[in-house]
């Protein structure tokens, strides 16, 4: 149990994949290591900065797992929306690790909003914009932010040439996370055959798409995939780190892994603009990644992901505790008493 300590109410880190969100079964073994791999920072985090006892959950069908939370809760999807409304106004404050995919990230955190505690990531109507690729394409468009040119593609005139995108093209789905149901078609006749299909290749997290509204038709921009990871506060963004996304382009585009600490002719460049990608969708807060393509001239923003990624896991932990900054982000400051190791200053190096 929790016990009655000098942060008293606990901090919630609810992982949506394997904490008893996810609705199938079986859960994907891929997108249930990417969470197990991000709940495990977190919490490993917050027993490292030892200001806050943490509450998490854990999906009833997995196999147990050893998480370092105070208290670990089994939790079945049917369950899920009355515990967690249930337990939210007992925390402190929570930090949601999500999907954008149907709405889930937006829903969650808005439980949180609605609960009246913390919410240790962005708003709920910045999740949705943001998560919603072509509304995201739009306002990181009327910023003046270079985007590869794109186009919902139920307006695309793929018969005279992708209304000039052109070939190769990448389609992908308008709600979706990573690299799931993103696709690269070479010509015509394969936008056509995919068409008819009525979503791209992949789909392990995308819900059937009935009708071309759902997909976008997108430049496909030859470069380096690179990711920034953000702390986005009120009054400045900070970057954490600039990374390199290792992505396997083809029918069905596939995510490998990510090499941290990337380094590139235009690195400084891309830290500037993608802060600035950020800075363009209010209430983004804490931490937010945002995915970038490298050309030798040129940064392009391909997309913003308004929640904890997977390169959280990779973060250089010596100079502050990346969670700190989160805190300080989202707008609470702690007392001193409560600061702990990490403190809640901002690292060097960002904006």
């Amino acid at each position: 149990m929790i016990s009655n300590a000098a942060s008293s109410a606990p901090v919630l880190v609810f992982e949506y994949v394997t904490g008893g969100g996810w609705p199938s079964h079986p859960v994907p073994p891929g997108l249930a290591d990417e969470g197990d791999s991000m709940l495990n920072a977190v919490l490993n985090d917050f027993k490292a900065w030892g200001v806050f006892q943490t509450i998490t959950t854990r999906d009833s069908r997995l196999p147990a797992a050893r998480l370092s939370a105070d208290v670990v809760l089994p939790l079945l999807p049917e369950d899920c929306e009355a515990t967690l409304r249930g337990l939210l106004p007992k925390c402190r404050a929570a930090l949601i690790i999500a999907p954008e995919t149907g709405g889930a990230l937006a829903r969650l955190s808005a439980w949180v909003e609605q609960a009246g505690i913390l919410l240790l990531g962005s708003s709920s109507q910045a999740v949705a914009l943001a998560g919603d690729k072509w509304e995201c394409h739009l306002r990181l468009s009327q910023a003046g932010l270079s985007v590869p040119r794109t186009l919902r593609l139920a307006d695309a005139d793929y018969g005279s040439g992708n209304s000039g995108i052109g070939f190769p093209a990448v389609v992908k789905p308008r709600d979706g996370a990573g690299c799931d149901g993103v696709s690269l078609v070479r010509n015509e006749r394969e936008l056509r055959k995919l068409v008819r299909r009525g979503k791209p290749a992949g789909g392990q997290v995308a819900a059937d798409q009935g009708d071309d509204s759902d997909l976008l038709l997108q430049e496909y921009v030859p470069g380096v995939h690179a990711s920034a990871s953000l702390v986005v506060g009120r009054s400045q963004t900070v970057c954490l780190g600039l990374n390199r996304q290792l992505i396997d382009v083809g029918t069905r585009f596939h995510l490998r892994g990510t090499r941290f600490g990337l380094k590139h002719a235009l690195s400084d460049r891309a830290v500037e603009v993608a802060c600035r990608a950020a800075e363009s969708i209010p209430g983004l807060r804490g931490y937010v990644g945002v995915d970038l393509l490298l050309t030798p001239e040129e940064c392009f923003i391909v997309e913003i992901n308004p929640r904890l990624t997977t390169s959280y896991v990779g973060l250089p932990r010596e100079a502050a505790q990346p969670l700190a900054q989160i805190w300080a982000a989202c707008g609470e400051e702690l007392p001193e008493a409560e600061r702990g190791a990490g403190g809640t200053g901002e690292r060097e190096g960002g904006r």
